[in-house]
């Protein structure tokens, strides 16, 4: 069914997929909205087959923003699932405008729990994502380690239900192999901002929560290579190298988010969100830009 969209629906019919398959999660469903405004922009512009949001090996891509949904993402090649390391947010400025604007964002992609998390001993932060498969190892490997360091960790459900996301079969096995211990604690149906705030450091495969770690001055790393963050959030490997990473510092924060916010992301809550897109669309199609040169600052 996926492949026949893929090759056949116009963007501005994209939703109505998105919709169908999301429509059990309305922790998703909220950012339907966005997709309809992203596909009904940039319908007319470009044929069907060249743009999809699911299908990764597609020539443009678009896809919900990091950590926050409504600051869409548009790119022609490798920016959106495979960034590298490229350094380009040096140049950006160093002011703190946006970096107030993202302090006053919820910086969370989906809806979330209700629950609000009560701190009773320092820990680290470990978000579940899609634990039931492509995080499955990274994500156990983690816990194993958590054990034996004796790095007292809280894991934070996903806040959206699903197959993919249901930690249920990691933590099983888990326990089945003895790697669950007083170590390693789950928390199920809390919301991210008291976790976040509240966390000595984040460690995730690859978490939106790792854009609010950062924002918090947390000292945050991932576990997977070429995420959206790791120009600024570091890749380790999964051992006491996690106790010694740093929060980024300031000025390079300021300096990503810059660049990330007015290079990266497309604002559909501002009004012009239709002239930025089309903009970034002909620096690709007219000019012949590349990721590097359409992302540079």
């Amino acid at each position: 069914m996926q492949d026949s969209f893929y090759h056949h629906t116009e963007p501005k019919n994209y939703y109505k997929y998105w919709y169908h398959t999301r429509q059990n999660v309305p922790e998703k469903l909220q950012n339907l909205k966005y997709v309809k405004q992203f596909g009904d922009a940039i319908q007319g512009h470009i044929e069907a087959h060249r743009i999809h949001w699911e299908e990764k090996m597609t020539e443009f891509r678009y896809t919900g923003g990091y950590a926050n949904f409504h600051l869409m993402r548009f790119s022609k090649g490798i920016y959106i699932d495979h960034n590298p390391i490229w350094g380009l947010y040096k140049d950006a400025p160093t002011n703190e405008n946006i970096y107030n604007h993202f302090l006053s964002l919820s910086n969370d992609r989906y809806g979330q729990h209700k629950g609000i998390f009560k701190k009773q001993r320092p820990y680290t932060l470990f978000p579940l994502q899609m634990t039931a498969v492509k995080d499955f190892k990274e994500t156990l490997r983690y816990i194993v380690w958590a054990t034996k360091s004796k790095t007292y960790t809280i894991f934070k459900t996903h806040p959206c239900p699903g197959n993919d996301t249901d930690h249920s079969v990691l933590w099983n096995f888990a326990k089945k192999h003895n790697a669950i211990s007083e170590y390693t604690v789950l928390v199920d149906g809390c919301r991210s901002q008291e976790l976040v705030e509240g966390a000595d450091r984040i460690v995730s495969v690859d978490s939106g929560l790792s854009f609010k770690g950062m924002l918090y001055d947390k000292p945050t790393c991932t576990l997977r290579n070429h995420t959206m963050m790791n120009d600024v959030v570091p890749y380790v490997l999964t051992n006491d190298s996690i106790l010694d990473v740093k929060p980024v510092l300031h000025k390079d924060k300021l300096k990503w988010l810059n660049w990330f916010y007015h290079r990266v992301c497309i604002d559909f809550h501002k009004d012009d969100y239709v002239d930025k897109l089309l903009y970034k669309f002909r620096q690709y199609e007219n000019q012949g830009l590349n990721d590097y040169e359409v992302h540079k600052w």
